[in-house]
């Protein structure tokens, strides 16, 4: 049996954002949700530090020794709700 390779194709409209330039264009302290969302679990805490809600939730992931990842992927497979193009 022969698989093809694997095939990766850019979003034309989204240029591999994964959000609609609607949402992109919403900013908290000069981000959107994907530079936030493309920073480490360290860097996120760091720049989430004034909502103690968010920190709070993301916070075990550094205490277990995430924090050198990038959050993206982990809140995708770990919350499979959250959707790509919201």
């Amino acid at each position: 049996m022969q698989f093809l390779a694997d095939v990766h194709l850019t979003c034309e409209s989204c240029g591999g954002k994964r959000f609609k330039e609607e949402v992109l264009e919403v900013k908290y302290k000069d981000k959107s949700i994907f530079d936030v969302l493309d920073m480490s679990v360290d860097e996120a805490i760091d720049f989430l530090l004034q909502n103690q809600l968010l920190v709070r939730a993301i916070q075990p992931l550094s205490d277990v020794g995430l924090g050198l990842y990038q959050t993206w992927p982990i809140i995708r497979y770990t919350y499979p709700a959250v959707k790509r193009n919201v």
